[in-house]
């Protein structure tokens, strides 16, 4: 996880567009899928492929292996493999639903990313 900038109110916009329905949706664009959910969840078991998780409007709360984290509009989630995680969306409302893009991406291209920012991109410890 990693701390970032906050999404503008466009791309909150052109992302609730896309997500039409509660759960997952495609996208227009190849490996690249949008999540909605107009309601708190309690925590489900998941495993999440290969991928970078934004969460534009929420916020939402994973365990994995014992630790404990939260991922909502400063912060971004990268798993360059396959991970069973438990988690639940703490940040949601028919009137401002939790929102999630998530980019799926080879491993391979995970780790180039992770190395080039180096110490900015902390690891979950394990």
């Amino acid at each position: 996880m990693n701390e970032r900038p906050q999404f503008s109110q466009d791309l909150i916009d052109r992302i609730h567009a896309h997500a039409r329905a509660e759960g997952p949706n495609s996208s227009p664009v190849p490996n690249v899928g949008v999540y909605r959910a107009d309601h708190q969840t309690e925590c489900t078991p998941v495993i999440y492929e290969p991928c970078v998780i934004f969460v534009v409007q929420g916020s939402k709360r994973g365990y994995l292996d014992g630790h404990t984290f939260e991922y909502n509009p400063s912060t971004y989630l990268a798993f360059s493999l396959p991970m069973p995680v438990e988690a639940e969306i703490l940040e949601a409302s028919p009137d401002k639903p939790f929102l999630g893009l998530g980019l799926k991406i080879e491993p391979a291209e995970i780790s180039d990313i992770l190395l080039q920012l180096g110490s900015e991109a902390p690891a979950l410890p394990v």
